[in-house]
């Protein structure tokens, strides 16, 4: 006869069956069954966590992952599942929070999810933005509503062309402002010569041009083995990163967490797959 352990390991090996074939039903109910025999055991709760994060149930994934994190603090996994499932879930800044310990622990490591991680943070970053930025144009335009109330309150029938006056300045300064807010641009020196846009992973060539890394890698792939700006030959192993422009664009998105977009070289997350090893 089975001992527990086995039988709840056995449990996991099948739910691990019916996520990599898409079932994430059938997956969470031997998950759940491993858990009831076991429910010590972080990776189960882990993996249960992976399952819901997929079916976008955020407040399971939630609820999981800090399960997870009760019996193994150290778990890279656990604390990226519950990172993105706070962000998800409106609680943006304790989101990002444990998205940068998940970061932290995943460099200490040596984890190969650190680079996907690192989008979750950028992602997280510019969720906060958003909704920093939405209530404060809610603040604006309350802002602006008093003031003009306020104004024409304050007109007399002798002193309507000054006010009127007042008012088109102070609708000025809020145009300028909203258009301020809206014109935004990347450096050029920042974007990609090929995809123009903002580079992740810069490197540059023997010519001495930078380009994001996967697509200048296509380029050689696909188009032939030069620069497709120096035209001059190129080969994949003479790739070197640029840290210099990397350490620039980290910089200017800490900045300027807007400019953040995920493209068509940002790797799919691990939550993401269709199937995964888990």
């Amino acid at each position: 006869m089975p001992s527990v352990n086995e039988q709840a390991e056995f449990f996991k090996q099948r739910g691990n069956e019916n996520f990599s074939r898409g079932d994430l039903g059938g997956a969470i109910e031997w998950y759940t069954k491993a858990i009831n025999i076991d429910p010590e055991q972080h990776v189960y709760w882990q993996n249960r966590a992976l399952c819901h994060l997929k079916r976008k149930e955020w407040a399971q994934v939630v609820h999981d992952s800090r399960k997870a994190l009760n019996f193994e603090e150290e778990s890279v996994k656990a604390h990226y599942f519950l990172g993105l499932g706070l962000v998800e879930s409106g609680e943006s800044s304790e989101g990002l929070r444990k998205l940068l310990k998940a970061k932290s622990l995943a460099s200490a490591q040596q984890s190969k999810m650190e680079k996907e991680i690192e989008h979750g943070i950028l992602r997280a970053n510019k969720t906060i933005w958003l909704q920093e930025a939405v209530s404060k144009e809610s603040q604006r335009q309350e802002l602006q509503g008093v003031l003009r109330q306020g104004l024409d309150r304050l007109a007399g029938d002798g002193g309507r062309m000054d006010m009127e006056l007042r008012v088109e300045q102070m609708e000025h300064m809020f145009f300028e402002d909203r258009r301020e807010r809206q014109d935004r641009e990347v450096p050029d020196y920042l974007c990609c010569k090929i995809t123009m846009e903002l580079m992740r992973d810069p490197v540059i060539t023997p010519s001495g041009v930078t380009y994001e890394r996967q697509a200048i890698v296509s380029h050689l792939k696909q188009n032939g083995k030069f620069d497709p700006v120096s035209r001059k030959p190129c080969t994949e192993d003479q790739l070197v990163p640029n840290l210099s422009v990397k350490e620039a664009v980290d910089s200017f998105l800490e900045k300027h967490p807007w400019a953040y977009e995920e493209d068509s070289w940002t790797q799919e997350p691990i939550w993401a797959k269709k199937t995964n090893k888990i």
